[in-house]
């Protein structure tokens, strides 16, 4: 593992609040170098949301919503709960400093448990779709949506809460993620990857069965 690998795991396990040792050295989105260590984490979560906000601004000046992807417990029955991720959308937007452009709703929630994708739990966006659920939200709560999560392995995640929110009349066809899972080994780990996802259209499904989102 190279030196920039091992930087990388690091970052990753901050950002996602997971333990781990020694330490990691990133450049942040200003040209400084910054060390991750187990005494100061939260260093990974800063650089993101620097990152983040650099490339949102640049793309909308407009109110927007910032919705975080629910992690496991981000539960219909755990209302009032705080998650990662949203804890990760919190922090973006004390970045903006913007209260009257940039908000935050944990607009969606898992309405049961499920299990890891590693452990062989629900990783497609139609098996992800029906579990999904939407919660209220403030009126004025702006419709233009930017997805928040820690790392995008397949895509599933946010193509289901991307046609989750769409179906309810939002515009939801962004996201900013922390981290991207490859398989093999990239030249530049911490180079800014820019990937589009197809739309996931509920009731559809690539194995041609219909799905619980058709009944």
């Amino acid at each position: 593992m190279r030196r920039a690998d091992y930087d990388g795991h690091v970052f990753v396990s901050a950002l996602k609040g997971r333990p781990f040792g020694n330490w990691a050295r990133v450049r942040a989105p200003d040209g400084t170098w910054k060390q991750i260590d187990p005494q100061h984490p939260e260093v990974a979560s800063e650089i993101f949301t620097a990152w983040a906000m650099q490339r949102i601004l640049a793309r909308w000046k407009g109110p927007i919503c910032l919705v975080p992807v629910p992690n496991k417990s981000a539960l219909v029955s755990a209302l009032g709960q705080s998650f990662p991720t949203l804890i990760l959308a919190e922090q973006l937007a004390k970045r903006f400093n913007l209260p009257d452009k940039v908000y935050v709703q944990p607009a969606l929630r898992w309405q049961r448990t499920l299990k890891k994708a590693s452990e062989g739990g629900p990783r497609q966006a139609w098996e992800l779709y029906p579990e999904l659920m939407r919660m209220p939200v403030p009126r004025g709560t702006p419709g233009r949506i930017v997805l928040v999560d820690d790392v995008c392995t397949g895509g599933g995640h946010l193509q289901a809460c991307a046609a989750k929110l769409t179906a309810a009349g939002c515009v939801a066809d962004y996201a900013a993620c922390g981290a991207k899972t490859f398989y093999q080994q990239q030249p530049e780990p911490f180079s800014l990857h820019t990937i589009t996802l197809p739309d996931y259209v509920p009731g559809s499904n690539p194995f041609g069965f219909e799905d619980e989102t058709a009944r």
